[in-house]
């Protein structure tokens, strides 16, 4: 503990605690910690879970299973850092955020994903392609100046002014009931 930082737990209702006291005075109790017993246990069983550590937190008037923990598994071949929040993970980053990632990446939002980003965004596929498959509803691409789709001498840009410049070796056009020129 330092001044407005450190660490706290504070022991729930029914928790055995280990208590000193200041200078040996009873009037001066310090709480050193709480232990684990036959009705308090830890929260991963053990022996069965010896090789995981971590912080696992209850929540107050939740059932049983209500839980925040951060969990480390060290055996080895299978470590793993897992992080659970019960209801809102909140993470704020005051300056800089990188990820490296040494194999597959999977994210599954079951409601909605917003990004908002101030600056720019760019994403660079060093081998094989990108896919964007919306299965239901509309792609939209809104762009304030232009937006420009190139692969190799073909090229197409849109301009904010109206002007569409489609350019290639050679431009096809099919319909297969009409095709409208209009002035």
């Amino acid at each position: 503990a330092s001044g407005g930082f450190g660490s706290i737990q504070i022991p729930r209702v029914d928790d055995e605690v280990v208590v000193v006291f200041l200078d040996g005075n009873p009037d001066q109790p310090l709480i050193m910690g709480s232990v684990y017993n036959s009705q308090n246990t830890p929260p991963w069983s053990l022996p069965a879970n010896k090789t995981q550590s971590g912080f696992l937190t209850r929540s107050i008037k939740g059932h049983g299973s209500n839980a925040n923990f951060f969990r480390f598994e060290d055996k080895a071949g299978a470590e793993q850092v897992s992080l659970h929040a019960e209801r809102n993970l909140d993470t704020d980053i005051e300056v800089d955020e990188s990820h490296t990632v040494g194999g597959n990446r999977t994210i599954k939002v079951e409601g909605m994903h917003s990004e908002t980003i101030k600056l720019e965004t760019s994403i660079a596929v060093q081998e094989g392609s990108y896919f964007l498959t919306v299965d239901k509803g509309e792609v939209k691409i809104k762009s304030a100046t232009s937006i420009t789709l190139e692969v190799g001498s073909s090229k197409l840009v849109m301009n904010a002014d109206g002007a569409i410049t489609l350019s290639g070796i050679t431009v096809n056009i099919d319909g297969t009931t009409k095709i409208n020129l209009n002035k």
